[in-house]
């Protein structure tokens, strides 16, 4: 009998589970960011300032990031599949509750709850997706695997609008939360029925193909999940330097993004004669820039392996493409464009980041725990960058006024730290202290 091609068992691997994972966090981002919309009119219903609604909508992360490390350990512990069902479930029903919520210390609760709920779902599905495909499959994997947070910025935002157009016994903003919050739980249950916790429990794997997977793959790496040894992988990262520089560059990325997904609707609706839908319509052009983006740096880098390079770049479209914002507060077209050239570096990231940075945390399975924590630092942008230009708007009656060469030169800092990132792995400076064995994705896609 003939052996089954690597690449087609792999093929086969992406088929089944990248549509699964996009549909996971497609409902996730668009979970987590329909509250800018429903801001549009729940802020006049329970009495939110523009400050208080960043807060609300930032607090979230603050929930998240803090325990994104036990979850992580957690789904280690118990299997991905359990564990990210569990995650959708309670998720699903904190969303419910936020149609429910009546002023502000309701809405921080429930921001709050929504954090802890969903803590972990991003890394967790990176290390589940990095157990079934080796490092140098990643990068397209990861890419492919994110663009369901665009989508979800993409098709979300209008499904969002629509929603918040429905009457009845109850305004359009808690309708959206009602529907979104079921959706949720059906996905999740789901999730626990189908979803194959490895390699192992998939019954549309042959076993000569579930081998090519083990073999190959992720699987076949040791798979110690005690407590002591994932703490131990923290040393991977806090021994190098350049890692550490990597998360710190994903933490301003976030700042950034989170803070325009918030609050680009609330700047749009300051132009006469927009309405709900249109406005909808219009935030859903950055997230389908960063669709096209992924799609093309993802298999790029997978086939350069400049992964480096390739962010640096996107960074310097992002720094140049905001300062179109400057004039932005008076011209649409301007702003939306602005939008846009941020959302390449923000949100088109994810692939290509991962990518260069998982193999350098060390195993798989033994690194979940690092993994996580790398993302919570990031996360904790998606509080920062809300809650500042929250208090920046309400400090200046909504005009932007600075903000857009600051987030200039945020991006351009980011470029540079990670050319110098780029310049110290070329020249092997880290080298030493990546795991042996693991592939470290520079520019020239060096073994370590």
């Amino acid at each position: 009998m003939t052996a089954p091609s690597h690449a087609a068992v792999f093929a086969k691997a992406r088929r089944r589970l990248v549509p699964f994972c996009m549909l996971m966090l497609f409902l996730s981002i668009w979970d987590r960011t329909n509250v800018s919309l429903a801001a549009l009119q729940m802020n006049a219903d329970i009495g939110l300032s523009t400050a208080a609604f960043g807060l609300g909508a930032g607090i979230f992360f603050l929930a998240y990031a803090l325990l994104e490390v036990p979850s992580n350990l957690l789904l280690a512990k118990v299997g991905p599949r359990v564990w990210l069902a569990r995650i959708m479930l309670t998720w699903g029903l904190v969303t419910v509750a936020t149609a429910a919520v009546q002023g502000p210390g309701s809405f921080y609760t429930v921001r709050v709850l929504l954090g802890v709920a969903e803590a972990g779902l991003m890394p967790g599905m990176i290390v589940y997706l990095s157990t079934w495909f080796p490092a140098e499959m990643r990068a397209r994997v990861i890419s492919q695997f994110s663009i369901g947070a665009l989508l979800a910025l993409l098709l979300g935002n209008p499904l969002s609008g629509w929603i918040l157009s429905w009457t009845g016994p109850l305004p359009g903003w808690r309708w959206l939360f009602l529907v979104s919050g079921v959706a949720t739980l059906v996905v999740g249950v789901a999730v626990l029925r189908f979803l194959p916790g490895s390699p192992a429990e998939a019954r549309w794997l042959s076993p000569a193909e579930r081998q090519v997977v083990e073999s190959a793959g992720a699987a076949a790496e040791p798979g110690d999940h005690s407590l002591r040894t994932q703490l131990a992988a923290f040393r991977v990262l806090v021994r190098q330097p350049s890692l550490l520089a990597m998360t710190v560059v994903l933490f301003l990325l976030l700042t950034t993004g989170y803070a325009l997904t918030f609050f680009l609707p609330t700047l749009l609706k300051g132009f006469a004669g927009l309405d709900t839908t249109t406005i909808s319509l219009l935030v859903s052009v950055p997230p389908l820039i960063a669709v096209v983006a992924c799609l093309i740096v993802g298999p790029l880098a997978e086939r350069t392996r400049r992964h480096l390079t390739i962010l640096v770049v996107m960074c310097l479209i992002g720094a140049l493409g905001v300062l179109l914002m400057v004039p932005g507060e008076s011209q649409l077209l301007l702003l939306v464009a602005g939008a846009a050239a941020i959302a390449i570096p923000t949100t088109a990231y994810t692939g290509v980041f991962w990518a260069v940075v998982t193999p350098r945390l060390g195993r798989a399975q033994t690194a979940a725990g690092t993994i996580a924590l790398v993302n919570a630092v990031g996360i904790t942008g998606g509080f920062v960058g809300p809650f500042a230009f929250g208090w920046v708007l309400a400090a200046n009656e909504g005009r932007l006024l600075a903000t857009p060469p600051i987030v200039a030169g945020i991006l351009a800092a980011c470029a540079v730290v990670l050319a110098a990132v780029g310049f110290a792995w070329r020249r092997g400076r880290d080298e030493s202290r990546v795991p042996v064995g693991l592939a470290a994705h520079d520019g020239g896609g060096q073994q370590a």
